[in-house]
């Protein structure tokens, strides 16, 4: 029997049948013979008839039950853009009037919104008020989390419904002297008595409002001055405190964690620390994209593109502004493909912040610090990675190479520390 060629084009619905009735005549003659090809599904079950039928029954019913839910989702959302189309036009008419549009009362309101927006990007500050009739309390978001948490060891609340028990300074003194962690069940270290005095510290002096005793003042400025030099001579002596003996690793054995990351934040993530100078939780924290370097984001750090390429970091906010001011670095090829890679992934846009909150571009992502922690946590899920242990540890590896002094100031300035401060972060085994 003649066979039809499998790539012959017709013209007609009726030549199109006619070859596909062939075709089926053609089949059944090669079955009666014999001449046709066993089948290579011979794993699969041998259903009757009867269960075939009943799960093509299935498969349609389910097909159009999908159909009917997806016509009453949009069938509701049509209502609804109707209903909302209805009540929204005689609000739209009643905001557009002539009059009200000419007002020059509207200018002088305008004004003062712009000018508050400005003073709180360039100053950074958080404004809390924390009751009625109460002085508006000006910190930084680092120190007001710094006397929430000790307010709440003292009070059981971590809402602050008023700063006046900074005044009873024994009371704060001891409830940080004997501040106990959570987790170990052991008396704070040094340095978080360190960060709690200094909140303290900044809070009295932003706030005169607080009207607090001088001999209080003085008493929180001197203790805040006795762990500043326990601290100065503990990191002289260039040893591990027992926390960082716990977390700490080698350089050389974090590098070689490159090819255990696989997601694309993890491999970005951990190239921004490794290709170039481990900076502070709060500067990564930072970061968004942008293709200029504009006032409008000099309270940001910025990842500068240039011809839709990654080739600069600069650094506006950052530990040491008093020094270094702004701080441009040169991004190396291997970061900059890596970082590429993902803005392009994710579609960031200019402002948009490397790495982000959930679902919202325009937010930074707020615990940076656990992002970090869970990183390593997949390749040494027994230790604590900060980045205090990783800036030690790139300077250890790095200053027992023996390096030039031009060598160690461009490591100080990619850090964001002078180098006196490197050599203190210097582990002598």
């Amino acid at each position: 029997m003649p066979t039809s060629p499998s790539n012959k084009k017709y013209d007609t619905p009726e030549e199109v049948r006619e070859a596909r009735n062939r075709r089926q005549r053609e089949y059944r003659q090669r079955k009666q013979d014999g001449t046709v090809k066993p089948s290579n599904r011979s794993n699969e079950p041998n259903l009757d008839e009867e269960s075939k039928r009943l799960q093509k029954n299935e498969r349609q019913r389910l097909y159009r039950l999908r159909q009917k839910q997806a016509k009453e989702q949009i069938k509701k959302q049509e209502e609804c853009a109707k209903k909302c189309k209805e009540t929204c036009k005689p609000v739209a008419k009643q905001e557009v009037v002539k009059p009200v549009a000419k007002q020059e009362v509207v200018k002088p309101v305008s004004k003062p919104v712009k000018t508050v927006e400005k003073t709180s990007k360039k100053a950074k500050k958080k404004e809390q008020t924390t009751a009625e009739n109460k002085p508006v309390i000006i910190a930084s978001d680092a120190n007001i989390k710094n006397l929430t948490v000790l307010y709440k060891k003292m009070f059981k609340t971590d809402k602050i419904k008023i700063f006046d028990f900074l005044q009873d300074a024994s009371k704060v003194s001891d409830a940080i002297e004997n501040e106990i962690v959570e987790r170990t069940g052991q008396i704070t270290a040094p340095a978080t008595k360190k960060k709690r005095y200094t909140a303290i510290n900044a809070i009295i002096r932003d706030n005169p409002s607080l009207n607090l005793d001088e001999s209080v003042i003085d008493f929180y400025k001197k203790k805040l001055s006795y762990y500043s030099k326990k601290l100065d001579k503990i990191a002289g002596e260039n040893e591990m405190t027992e926390k960082e003996k716990r977390n700490y690793l080698d350089w050389q054995t974090i590098l070689s964690f490159k090819h255990f990351f696989k997601n694309m934040k993890d491999k970005t993530l951990f190239a921004l620390i490794t290709e170039i100078g481990v900076r502070r939780v709060a500067e990564y924290a930072k970061l968004v994209v942008s293709n200029e370097d504009s006032k409008e984001l000099e309270d940001k750090n910025i990842i500068l593109m240039e011809n839709d390429v990654p080739t600069k970091i600069i650094y506006n906010k950052h530990k040491m502004e008093h020094k270094y001011n702004k701080q441009v670095l040169t991004i190396p090829p291997n970061l900059s493909k890596v970082l590429k890679v993902y803005i392009d992934y994710f579609e960031l846009q200019n402002g948009e912040y490397l790495f982000f909150k959930e679902n919202d571009k325009n937010k930074p992502y707020e615990k940076f610090d656990k992002l970090l922690n869970t990183l390593f946590k997949k390749v040494v899920p027994d230790k604590n990675i900060s980045t205090n242990i990783l800036r030690h540890s790139k300077i250890t590896d790095f200053l027992n190479r023996i390096p030039t002094i031009n060598q160690r100031k461009h490591l100080a300035y990619e850090m964001g520390h002078s180098i006196e401060t490197q050599a203190m972060y210097h582990y002598i085994k």
